[in-house]
């Protein structure tokens, strides 16, 4: 869908969401938004993001949907323009069960498989991002989450509190991390406090991204 088309078709999706008569002003955030989605997508490998070397968004494929509002969302947000951003960011969650406030920044690099059931709160994120369905990442009041490049949260996965996830690893499906650090290379499950730590031996981002991604050249060498 052209650009000029999608503004219009966002819009409308905006307006019947929420008739309130605001001005949107889509232009200029809409723009940078796109060039947002480009250079993420640009280095998703899940069919439908990419032909050849190039990004692909359809408007009609859910997910990537879901991550576009995101990024008209918080760039609006960074624009100055609440109305949207707040707008933006609530069709996401009616549409797509995705929350992530406005003001959360996600890396510029992330994919989210199936959105339904996610919630992303405030936390230092990093490029190569994996979230599924159904995880929750929540912080305390004080202090927040970091997670290092190449983190994936399994479906189910709940991160709260404080910690460092470090980097290419994986929280298993249904694993629930409270104030607990993870090592770089690391396949987390269990329960806190009860958790269980194993060295990460398969390249769980193959999948996900195009190389190189973190921990590329190691798998390479293996």
């Amino acid at each position: 869908m052209p650009a000029d088309r999608l503004e219009r078709y966002l819009e409308k999706l905006l307006t019947d969401a929420f008739p309130d008569e605001g001005e949107l002003r889509l232009g200029k955030t809409l723009a940078r938004a796109l060039e947002r989605v480009e250079h993420c997508f640009s280095r998703v490998a899940l069919r439908g993001y990419r032909d050849g070397g190039g990004a692909l968004f359809n408007h009609l494929h859910g997910d990537q949907f879901a991550s576009f509002l995101y990024f008209v969302s918080n760039q609006a947000w960074r624009d100055g323009n609440e109305p949207l951003a707040h707008k933006a960011g609530m069709l996401n969650r009616a549409r797509n069960a995705l929350l992530i406030m406005p003001d959360t920044e996600l890396p510029d690099v992330f994919v989210i498989p199936h959105t339904v059931g996610t919630v992303m709160g405030k936390a230092t994120y990093a490029d190569y991002l994996v979230v599924c369905q159904n995880v929750t990442v929540a912080n305390d009041l004080t202090t927040r989450l970091t997670f290092g490049p190449g983190v994936v949260l399994f479906p189910g996965a709940f991160v709260v509190g404080t910690g460092t996830i470090g980097e290419a690893s994986v929280v298993a499906a249904n694993a629930t991390l409270q104030y607990r650090d993870v090592p770089a290379n690391t396949v987390v499950s269990g329960r806190s406090p009860d958790l269980e730590m194993h060295p990460r031996r398969r390249d769980f981002l193959a999948r996900f991204f195009v190389p190189p991604y973190p921990g590329w050249k190691e798998e390479n060498r293996a």
